[in-house]
């Protein structure tokens, strides 16, 4: 017994030793590297710790750790544990801080197949408390083998705290970084079971590509807020049963989603969702439109989705866009069930149903729909599809409605060329209507081809297009048949296409009698075009065409410089405005100058070509154009277009051919009424085109010569590679002959003489030019105002290869003033150094009336002096324009310009701006401009200040201003701010109907010719404070008073005038059908909308003394919708206050007289209410007009109703509302100058013919 307890002791006590070596071991740092040593050791297969630093029982650090199992091992640089080790003797895991840096953790490859995925039951038999843990630099990689490891997920850091008791998880604020945004998770969860769990998150995700970064500068939200999506996701259910979602998110991508997870880690994983998602700023779409918005409800599982999806958004083009469908989707299989697309705005309504599938190897199709386009009655459409993912094998796509038949039949390929066999069935078809682009075209054929448009038949086209744009197509038409109006056209096609190659085997269209037949082939080298017409009746191809016609063409050779041979004959043909009585030509062109033209071209009885004629003709006969040629012993050529009034004739003859010709000119003549007879004597020439080298031509002296006068322009010419020698001899020339390029009030008289010599021989250059003028003068009869020049010479201009000088002067004696200058140009050849000098003085302004018609009487000296030196294309200018002692005239405005002065001065160097200084007095007041001017940046100021400054003095306006206006310009645009005052004005305008205003890009088109057109392309803004004083006055529309206030107006590039202020009535009266009404209180209220539309707060009374009676009217609401209301006291009926307004008295003392006066203002007042809804019922119902009229009388008042059936035709039908009449109304547009009217009513009927010119 003594044996066993000492043996008993010995063991307590060899134990106790061991425990208490094994804690000091633990409790000190040598000890612990000693047991992590053995650890090494021992479990080296799945644990290695490179380094430890302190003592496991106490606060440690571990360096290079490594832990492995199975396919999957975990790596730290650094871990650091501060822990609580007593906590342990009650039963509890107390880690106070868990610190990792560079965590990786590398998984195996994955196992692709479906088995269930089983969470392990977790239970601890002590508690485990995470105070804090902080993971950083995390990264988790998937590798195979013989493949480089992928990263799958990386985080910056990840933090947090949790408990654990027993299998009850609790996380505490888990934060999870990451380079796209973090995540903080917060809840608790059961690691046993059924895992049920309950858990709250927030998150944050930035920097995401998708989202557009270059956002308005002027939003209020950072770049930085517009890309971030922020949101929350709260969870809550069993993680192996059913799981509840609840995401919120809000940014570009705003979204609310709920639904339900079941199942989520096993095979039989589904889902069911209601999700909403607001996108915005995404860069895929930015360009069409800001936002769209998906709305989806649905259910699937792991690989597919079954459910509707909604879509919406608002195009910058074409407004709110609706897209609705039903459909399955998965992995290897799609289908749509249903599509609708709704697009309000634009006028379509889209939707398709049936059955569309897509798989790995099919794709089929087959669905229904109908489409809705604007105005166009249902569509509807049939689609039949049969491929896979390289071809269609069998296509057929129909569409049908009231407007024609087309059906899309065939097969293609796509891969690895494009391939494809298609035909096209057409019947009835109206383009113009049905398909938008061919609509813009049509638009501008005539009314009668547009109106009723329609083809049919068949087109069949088979070709191929490989990657390397290597084609061959052929296009064949089986009677296609196009019927316009009341033509009907019958075409047939046969095209094929080849590389650079087209081949016409057969393109015929017959109408009628006539025949159009084109055949050959064209390329991009050659081409070889036969051409066949053959017309009874022109008009039977196109309305705009009249007359007979029989051609035949030929266009052969180089695609560029082809041979053209035309074979025509003809009689009254005629094109729009233009007509030929006879045509015929046999003629033969070489574009390719490889031949003499040789043929004949006559046309007799020309109409239309007047204008560009004799464009001061207002009323002349037909032309004669003739065109011959004849090539027997030698080549004679003739040319001739005459009238009665004006005759061109003229030609050459002579030996050759197109490469080296010698001959001599016919006598050429000139008729013209404002040149008069002009005629030249023969003139030999040559000319040479070789086919290497320079060409060269030569002409002895040739002399046109006027009839009347000692008149002539002569000359002779010698220009070849070596030698080139030029004389110009012009003498007596009448100024009249500038008359087309002057203004219609100018008139110039005189005549001028030029001489002129060029001389080129090898490298030496010779020249010199001069002019003289003899009895100049400019005037402006209807203002009686005359201008002489004084005769002489006024240019002249000489020089070689090295330099140029040349000098003007130009006197002009009656008004004391003188235009003078010299100029030299250095290597005008080559670089064109430029210094010149420009003088002016004139002593009398009477001249500038001439140049600027606007203003008259002008007195006063301007005097100057320029110097423009440096390169000739952008020299630099320098100088000064002084105007002094002067006074004008604008009578256009009624005022006198007084104390008149002006100076321009431009700057010494070419950076400097060009500085303006100038001031006038007109009644009294004065005004002040000064401004600069760059050239170089092309930019300038202007600033305008004035006080009392008289600017308009006519019947209708007296104004006076006091301005302090800035004006800038650059090539951005235009800008004008500052202030106006208008201190007093008198304003009495005239009565005139209402206007509109013309689009800025109007243009005024006469004959053809632009009359007008506004030539400002820079944008502008304006941004003026506009105040009345306190004498502004107006008398107009019944209106006398005074008025005051102040507006500040705006206006923006592309928007619509807007105005800020009040413009108050002072005091004034208002007349009514002759009675006089006070005006209370009268404001225009701008509140920033249009100008044109201001707010009304006004207030109109009249009082009668007699009856102690007072009426008026209160007008509120905006001027295009203003709101009326009356007033009396005592108290009144609004029937008996009108009364009172309008006649002066009450209701019953009216006559019948006074009815209809008092109807007409009932139905002045309360008619735009009426029409109001009268437009909005024509809307609903389908009619054009609803509308009241008062008439005459009070019998007469009526309800109309209207309605536009066709282009040309319009109906109306009217009921009385006091008497038991009705009118009938008929107008038919029968051309676009003459329209037929009639009317039959139960009063009598009658009819009415108009003809209308537009001017």
């Amino acid at each position: 017994m003594r044996r066993f307890i000492r043996v008993t002791r010995y063991f307590l006590y060899s134990l106790l030793g061991v425990v208490i070596t094994l804690l000091l071991m633990l409790s000190t740092e040598i000890g612990s590297r000693g047991i992590v040593f053995v650890a090494n050791h021992t479990f080296s297969s799945f644990a290695h710790i490179e380094r430890i630093d302190g003592a496991l029982l106490r606060d440690f650090q571990l360096h290079e750790v490594t832990l492995s199992a199975a396919d999957t091992t975990a790596r730290a640089d650094f871990i650091a544990i501060r822990w609580r080790p007593w906590q342990l003797l009650k039963k509890e895991l107390h880690i106070r801080a868990f610190e990792s840096r560079g965590l990786q953790i590398t998984t195996g490859p994955s196992d692709s197949t479906n088995a269930e995925f089983a969470l392990p039951e977790i239970y601890s038999p002590l508690r485990i408390r995470l105070d804090r843990f902080h993971l950083v630099n995390n990264v988790v990689l998937s590798s195979a083998p013989q493949q480089e490891e992928q990263v799958i997920v990386s985080t910056k850091q990840i933090t947090g705290r949790l408990r654990l008791n027993e299998s009850a998880l609790t996380l505490n604020n888990l934060y999870i970084d990451h380079e796209l945004g973090w995540l903080r998770v917060t809840g608790n969860a059961d690691l046993a079971g059924q895992y049920p769990l309950a858990l709250e998150t927030q998150f944050k995700l930035h920097e995401l590509s998708f989202i557009e970064q270059n956002h308005d500068p002027d939003s209020l939200e950072s770049k930085s807020e517009q890309s971030e999506i922020n949101g929350h996701a709260d969870f809550e259910g069993e993680l192996l049963g059913a799981l509840v979602a609840d995401i919120r998110t809000a940014g570009p991508i705003a979204l609310s989603a709920d639904g339900r997870v079941q199942e989520v880690l096993t095979p039989n994983f589904n889902w069911q969702m209601d999700i909403e998602a607001h996108l915005q700023h995404f860069t895929a779409f930015q360009q069409y439109t800001d936002a769209i918005t998906l709305q989806f409800s649905g259910e699937g599982d792991s690989n597919s989705a079954d459910g509707e999806l909604l879509g919406t958004t608002t195009l910058i083009e074409y407004g709110l866009v609706t897209l609705n469908a039903e459909g399955f989707f998965s992995e290897h299989r799609a289908a749509l069930e249903t599509l609708s697309i709704r697009a309000s705005e634009f006028g379509v309504a889209f939707d398709l149903n049936g059955e569309g599938n897509l798989s790995e190897s099919e794709i089929q199709a087959d669905m229904r729909g109908t489409l809705y386009y604007q105005d166009l009655p249902e569509i509807g459409i049939d689609i039949n599809w049969l491929g896979n993912s390289t071809e269609v094998s069998q296509l057929n796509i129909e569409a049908s409605s009231e407007l024609g038949e087309v059906n899309v039949a065939g097969q293609a390929t796509w891969k690895p060329q494009l391939t494809w066999q298609l035909t096209t069935n057409t019947r009835e078809l109206y383009l113009e209507k049905l398909f938008a682009p061919a609509s813009k075209y049509l638009e501008r054929l005539p009314d009668d081809w547009s109106d009723d448009f329609r083809v049919s038949g068949s087109i069949s086209t088979e070709g191929s297009w490989t990657a390397s744009d290597q084609f061959d197509v052929e296009l064949v038409t089986d009677q296609l048949v196009v019927n316009a109006g009341t033509r009907s056209i019958a075409t047939e096609l046969n095209l094929e296409a080849h590389d650079q190659q087209l081949k016409i085997n057969q393109a015929i269209a017959r109408a009628g009698d006539s025949r159009v037949e084109i055949g050959g082939s064209v390329g991009f080298e050659s081409i070889d075009l036969n051409t066949s017409i053959y017309s009874p009746d022109l008009n039977q191809l196109h309305p705009s065409l009249s007359g007979r016609l029989q051609l035949e063409s030929q266009i052969q050779g180089a695609t560029r410089q082809p041979e053209i041979h035309i074979d025509a004959q003809g009689d009254y043909v005629a094109w729009q405005e233009y007509s030929v009585a006879t045509v015929s030509s046999n003629l033969t062109l070489d574009l390719g100058f490889r031949s003499l033209p040789a043929g004949e071209l006559s046309l007799l009885g020309v109409q239309g070509i007047q204008q560009y004629i004799l464009p001061n003709e207002t009323q002349t006969s037909p032309f004669d154009v003739t065109f011959n040629t004849r090539n027997a012993e030698q080549y004679q050529l003739n040319m001739k277009i005459a009238n009665e009034v004006m005759e061109i004739s003229g030609g050459f003859e002579g030996t050759g051919n197109v490469r080296d010709f010698t001959g001599k000119t016919s006598e050429f003549l000139v008729k013209l009424p404002d040149i008069g007879i002009w005629h030249a004597s023969p003139s030999e020439f040559r000319w040479q085109l070789p086919n290497d080298g320079q060409p060269s031509f030569s002409s002895s002296y040739l002399c046109l010569v006027k009839n009347t006068r000692e008149a002539s322009v002569c000359g002779d010419v010698l220009w070849s590679e070596a030698e080139q020698e030029v004389n110009v001899d012009v003498r007596n020339v009448g100024l009249y002959v500038l008359s087309p390029w002057l203004p219609p009030t100018v008139r110039a008289d005189g005549f001028f003489s030029v001489f002129g010599h060029y001389k080129a021989l090898n490298n030496d250059v010779d020249y010199q030019l001069t002019g003289q003028t003899s009895d100049i003068s400019v005037s402006m009869p209807e203002q009686d105002i005359q201008l002489w020049f004084d005769q002489g010479e006024v240019l002249r201009i000489e020089g070689n290869r090295d330099v140029l000088e040349a000098s003007f002067d130009i006197h002009a004696s009656d008004v004391e003033g003188q235009v003078s200058g010299q100029a030299q140009i250095n290597d005008p050849f080559g670089s064109q150094r430029l210094s010149s000098n420009v003088r002016l003085a004139f002593e009398d302004l009477q001249v500038v009336s001439l140049v600027i018609p606007q203003l008259q009487s002008v007195t006063g000296q301007l005097r100057g002096g320029f110097r423009l030196q440096g390169d000739l294309k952008r020299p630099q200018v320098s100088g000064i324009l002084n105007l002094s002692e002067a006074s004008a005239e604008i009578p256009e405005v009624g005022i006198r310009l007084e104390q008149l002065s002006a100076r321009v001065s431009s700057p010494a160097g070419g950076q400097e701006p060009f500085t303006l200084r100038a001031n006038a007095v007109s009644g009294g007041g004065d005004i002040d401009i000064t401004g600069s001017y760059t050239l170089e940046t092309r930019s300038g100021s202007l600033h305008v200040e004035g006080q009392n400054f008289e600017a308009a003095r006519t019947r209708d306006l007296h104004l006076f201003v006091s301005p302090n206006l800035d004006f800038t310009v650059s090539e951005e645009g235009l800008n004008l701010t500052g202030a106006l005052t208008i201190p007093s004005a008198q304003i009495s305008p005239p009565d005139f109907d209402t206007v509109y205003r013309s689009s800025p890009d109007t243009v005024i088109v006469h004959n053809e010719d632009r009359v007008w057109e506004n030539a400002s392309s820079l944008p502008y803004t304006v941004d003026v404070q506009v105040t009345l004083g306190e004498q502004v006055n107006v008398s107009a529309y019944g209106f006398e008073g005074r008025i005051t206030g102040g507006l500040r107006i705006i206006e923006q590039p592309n928007q619509e005038t807007s105005a800020v202020g009040n413009i108050n009535v002072a005091t004034g009266q208002y007349e009514l059908y002759g009675q006089q009404l006070n005006v209370e209180r009268g404001t225009l209220v701008y509140s920033g909308g249009a100008v044109s539309n201001p707010g009304l707060d006004l207030r109109v009374s009249r009082q009668f003394e007699t009856e102690q009676t007072t009426v008026g009217a209160r007008v509120g609401g905006t001027l295009r919708t203003p709101r009326l209301n009356l007033f009396s006291t005592p108290q009144m009926q609004d029937a008996e206050i009108l009364s009172y307004l309008v006649l002066g008295r009450g209701f019953s003392q009216e006559s019948a007289e006074d009815q209809n006066l008092f109807l007409q203002a009932s139905l002045a007042l309360g008619l735009q209410g009426g029409n109001l809804i009268g437009e909005r019922l024509s809307d609903t119902i389908g009619v054009d007009e609803i509308l009241l009229d008062g008439g005459d009388t009070i019998e007469s008042t009526a309800l109309y109703i209207g309605k536009q059936i066709s282009p040309r035709l319009y109906v109306r039908y009217g009921v009385g509302l006091v008497e038991p009449v009705s009118t009938f109304f008929i107008r038919y547009r029968l051309t676009d100058y003459l329209s037929f009217e009639t009317q039959t009513g139960t009063l009598g009927s009658g009819a009415d013919l108009f003809y209308t010119i537009e001017k």
